[in-house]
């Protein structure tokens, strides 16, 4: 066995165990360099939802955009190409027709952008931009609250109201909820235990077999 088939059956044998580790879309093949593109196991069979099937159109277009953002985010440029000619023709065996997946895919290279909204200008801005074909989609500006961090310090957990449970050391624990503060709430659970006054536990404690 000469040096070079050595050398090429370690690149074999490392290019098999990193597609083992790879997310199961993608495959990778070892050629001086690593590329990369979607990887399909032998038992698949480009099954996809029909389009004759009974579900809403923007779940068959979702289906669509799928495949073609997978190919334009995994593959490079050698086999982005190949791979969005095998989704069509996985597409065309699932009865959609070439112009729909056409028309679909234009919509998705179909560029956007997110503004602040500002009446009149940024309604003349949309009509600018969509001549040259970019989405707008418009934002609220943000407050000065929203930006400025809070002055206010921390509330304390015991200085707060909600729900709360005490854990007792038989292994039973009671929950309960208090509109004023937590801490206030358990002074009034020690007074009761000081005094004596348990029988409002024993009511709702459950008891031991």
């Amino acid at each position: 066995m000469t040096r070079r088939s050595v050398r090429r059956a370690a690149e074999h044998l490392l290019v098999v165990s990193l597609n083992r580790l790879a997310d199961s879309n993608i495959i990778i093949i070892l050629s001086n360099a690593l590329d990369h593109g979607v990887y399909r196991k032998k038992t698949h069979t480009d099954r996809y939802l029909n389009a004759a099937s009974h579900h809403h159109p923007q779940q068959k277009r979702s289906l669509i955009k799928t495949l073609v953002h997978r190919a334009e985010t995994i593959c490079d440029d050698e086999s982005r190409l190949e791979e969005l000619q095998q989704s069509k023709e996985a597409l065309t065996k699932n009865g959609y027709k070439e112009k729909y997946i056409d028309r679909v895919c234009r919509t998705q290279r179909t560029k956007v952008c997110l503004l602040p909204y500002v009446s009149g200008v940024t309604d003349k801005l949309k009509k600018i931009l969509s001549k040259k074909n970019i989405g707008v989609r418009f934002r609220t500006v943000k407050k000065i609250q929203q930006v400025l961090p809070s002055n206010k310090n921390p509330v304390p957990r015991l200085l707060t109201k909600g729900v709360y449970e005490l854990k007792c050391t038989c292994g039973k624990s009671y929950i309960g909820q208090t509109g004023r503060s937590i801490q206030c709430r358990i002074k009034e659970h020690q007074r009761h235990t000081r005094l004596g006054n348990t029988d409002i536990y024993d009511k709702i404690l459950p008891k031991n077999n």
